[in-house]
């Protein structure tokens, strides 16, 4: 399965990276260009896999829906919050509870207009299946991003997203940004269907903020 392949790639043994002198041979900045490297290529990965049909019919129920619910946990629940920031600067309403007991409950309030949007890189954490059973029990259209297709969450959403990754270990960084980018690339096509309103919407924005500002 997905989580027991993550586990042993997670534990199994690193090649030593050190000289005959016993430093590491590996600087700083080495380690943080194969990161650079490893969120460059998902990012390119995801935009490989991106299809255009899934793409359209995700952004068509997010202009469409009375309201959004969106769920994650984890690293993709920071993911459901940018979602969720993305939606308020769209005009559209929308919750992001972060607790994922509140997403379940707040599921079970939503009805054959809404949107409930998960987010899970592995596709089979318990939480967000839980919020999208419930939704499709309530008649709403259901979303979701993930990095396995083949995941139950996927077979369960009305569209999927794929975020591709090729990292190992627990805490897949470039993974997260990949579905952030993925989130962007989703505001961005909104708002070039209707940028008269996402330009309103922003000015207003920028008002209310602006006596905050030093």
């Amino acid at each position: 399965g997905f989580t027991d392949l993550k586990l042993a790639l997670a534990q199994e043994p690193r090649e030593a990276r050190t000289d005959t002198s016993g430093e590491p041979h590996t600087s700083d900045l080495q380690a943080a260009g194969r990161l650079f490297r490893a969120v460059a290529q998902a990012i390119s990965d995801t935009q490989g896999v991106l299809n255009e049909e899934s793409f359209t019919q995700a952004l068509d129920l997010i202009a469409g829906a009375r309201h959004i619910l969106v769920g994650g946990v984890g690293g993709s629940g920071i993911v459901a919050q940018a979602f969720y920031q993305r939606c308020i600067r769209l005009w559209q309403r929308c919750d992001a509870p972060v607790d994922s007991q509140l997403q379940i409950m707040h599921a079970a309030l939503t009805g054959p207009a809404d949107l409930v949007v998960v987010i899970s890189y592995s596709g089979i954490t318990s939480d967000p299946l839980f919020v999208l059973q419930e939704a499709k029990a309530r008649g709403a259209a259901t979303l979701c991003i993930t990095g396995n297709s083949a995941s139950p969450l996927a077979r369960l959403a009305d569209v999927v997203l794929v975020s591709v990754s090729h990292e190992q270990g627990s805490e897949p960084m470039a993974a997260q940004i990949a579905q952030m980018a993925l989130v962007d690339a989703l505001y961005s096509a909104l708002v070039a269907r209707n940028a008269e309103q996402a330009q309103l919407t922003e000015e207003r924005m920028v008002k209310a903020i602006l006596p905050k500002s030093i």
